[in-house]
């Protein structure tokens, strides 16, 4: 299926273009409803539906790049068993975008969070191997028992 804003060509499960986000079937923006009766008493607050695509990539792309940018954070500064589900969120999210299942806006958090996910995953490993070590050579130096 050809994209009518770009040209590019899209796998036909697609809703948006891979390449510029423009939605691919129609009714793919999702729509507010329309009330249809004019209301008598007091005037309420319009209802408003859920956000769709498109408005998450004008807002900044979606919460799961966030998050894995957010875990890239904390498991390089607090908490280094988080660094391994960023990697993984960031990476997940990054094949989500490159399938145009996720806004193409969110590649750059995405990415900075599966780094700082890798980061913190190379500190976690060298921490532990770090503290066996240390923990060996500790029951090394320890005095044998004399009989």
């Amino acid at each position: 299926m050809k994209c009518p804003r770009c040209q590019a060509e899209n796998l036909d499960e697609r809703v948006y273009c891979w390449k510029c986000f423009a939605p691919l079937r129609s009714g793919a923006m999702g729509t507010l409803p329309t009330p249809t009766a004019t209301p008598t008493a007091a005037p309420t607050a319009p209802r408003v539906g859920r956000l769709d695509r498109p408005q998450r990539e004008a807002s900044g792309g979606g919460g799961r790049a966030t998050t894995a940018l957010v875990l890239g954070i904390l498991g390089i500064l607090c908490c280094p068993f988080l660094a391994p589900v960023a990697w993984m969120m960031g990476a997940g999210e990054l094949r989500n975008i490159r399938e145009g299942l996720a806004p193409e806006s969110g590649r750059g958090v995405a990415l900075a969070g599966m780094i700082l996910g890798i980061i913190g995953t190379i500190l976690l490993v060298i921490s532990i191997v770090t503290f066996v070590a240390s923990v060996l050579l500790g029951l090394r130096s320890l005095p044998k028992p004399t009989p």
